[in-house]
């Protein structure tokens, strides 16, 4: 028998004891109720994962050095495409993926084409940016409140 069972079972023998009659009598309807409530919520608790505000902003900190190197990486990457197979692009150019054409067709001809690329491509990791944000912000609240 785990922990987690040995809990439960005080638990349950816990809230069989408040909800009779007699403890009600001796202890008070409203502390009862209470005690009844407290369980509620510990058997809803088991059920949440909390997150370290450290860690949360550990991850939020991975996010932006993954981001950082991807950005670099495609940098890279497309100034050789353009540098030294510009011409050879334009007939391999219909088999890039739809979201690359866009971006090479939208960056073209102006004198921050790379940026507007990148940016263009890097847009596709702002949706879990977010999501790690709030989570920090979140945690952030939840640590000020808790006064850790």
């Amino acid at each position: 028998m785990s922990i987690m069972d040995d809990i439960e079972d005080v638990i349950n023998r816990v809230e069989r004891r408040v909800s009779s009659p007699s403890f009600s009598r001796a202890v008070g309807k409203s502390i009862a109720d209470d005690i009844l409530l407290l369980i509620k919520a510990l058997r809803k608790s088991r059920c949440v994962v909390s997150l370290d505000l450290n860690e949360a902003e550990r991850l939020l900190n991975d996010y932006y050095i993954a981001e950082h190197r991807v950005k670099d990486l495609m940098r890279r990457t497309i100034e050789v495409m353009l540098n030294k197979y510009g011409d050879r692009l334009r007939e391999v150019y219909p088999l890039l993926p739809m979201e690359l054409r866009d971006a090479l067709r939208s960056a073209a001809n102006t004198d921050d084409y790379l940026d507007r690329l990148i940016n263009s491509l890097i847009d596709e990791l702002r949706g879990p940016e977010q999501d790690l944000v709030a989570l920090v912000k979140n945690a952030r609240e939840v640590s000020s409140k808790c006064g850790e």
